[in-house]
């Protein structure tokens, strides 16, 4: 006769295991304002209730690029202020999206063990050197991801967030005084013409040169009128003031000073330059000595 053993078994179930559990953004700001902390360090959290590894994102506010991200200005004249968002203080390493991202570097992240748990990350938004952009409010709004998974390798988005930085930028008007064809220093904001024994005719130079961001209102004051008076007697001798290779009167313009140029809107970056000369007048049997004036330049915003 046959025998016949039959063997088998049946499988219990058993919860399947769902990695990752609540994994989730917590305690994160939505907004910074520049004008309340300059150089911020701005802190949010992740959190799963399970086992899980994740990195966090952040886009490029609809810039091109992580090297190109802005505040803008949206009314009136349109202005950009230049901004990072780095992982480090020293902002040697910058915080990306995918697929900028290709690596940890690039990115917040971290892991969880079995029971899960609660992590600080931290980032740190700069604002970059622009002295003179349009005045006025500046904002961005960025998107900040949350992913399962690793930079290089397979990966689940699981939350999305936004941040706004915001920014304001101020009047600002500066002038300076320097040598024909010298870049704009803002410490140069005197400067002296001495022109040795006097001539008829004997010339120098100099350029003025203005860097704003609220138009300009340029004014400018002769102590003497116009005149080189003599330091000790009463005696003068004339110039003639050129900006722009244009003449500037001086007359009556002790004290409050003559307008010699408006502007509006913001400079460009290397400033706006005059060109500047100052051409001994005509005189004989002038009294010997030393003769000197002082002119006195003003400069304010006009919008």
């Amino acid at each position: 006769m046959g025998l016949f053993f039959l063997l088998g078994f049946i499988l219990g179930s058993s919860p399947a295991r769902a990695d990752c559990n609540n994994l989730r953004l917590t305690n994160f700001d939505g907004y910074h304002d520049f004008r309340q902390d300059p150089r911020p360090t701005v802190e949010f959290r992740v959190r799963s209730n399970d086992e899980c590894r994740f990195f966090v994102t952040i886009d490029n506010g609809g810039a091109a690029s992580y090297q190109t991200r802005v505040l803008r200005r949206f009314f009136g004249i349109l202005g950009e202020l230049p901004m990072s968002v780095c992982l480090d203080a020293a902002c040697t390493r910058h915080w990306k999206q995918i697929p900028e991202a290709t690596s940890t570097a690039d990115v917040l992240n971290g892991s969880f063990g079995n029971s899960g748990g609660e992590t600080t990350l931290r980032y740190y938004p700069r604002l970059s050197e622009n002295d003179y952009p349009p005045y006025g409010d500046y904002d961005a709004l960025f998107t900040v991801r949350l992913y399962e998974g690793s930079v290089e390798g397979s990966r689940t988005l699981r939350a999305i967030d936004t941040v706004r930085f915001t920014a304001r930028v101020e009047k600002k008007v500066d002038v300076s005084l320097v040598s024909t064809g010298f870049p704009f220093d803002s410490s140069a904001t005197n400067k002296t013409l001495d022109f040795g024994l006097l001539a008829v005719g004997k010339e120098m130079g100099f350029d003025l040169l203005l860097k704003y961001n609220a138009g300009y209102r340029l004014r400018i004051a002769s102590e003497n009128n116009g005149v080189m008076k003599h330091t000790s007697a009463a005696a003068t001798l004339p110039y003639t003031l050129f900006l722009n290779n244009v003449a500037v009167s001086l007359a009556n313009s002790k004290g409050g000073g003559v307008e010699i140029a408006t502007g509006s809107g913001s400079s460009a970056a290397a400033g706006l330059r005059f060109p500047g000369r100052v051409r001994i007048g005509s005189f004989s049997n002038a009294r010997a000595g030393n003769y000197e004036d002082q002119l006195t330049l003003s400069v304010s915003t006009n919008e």
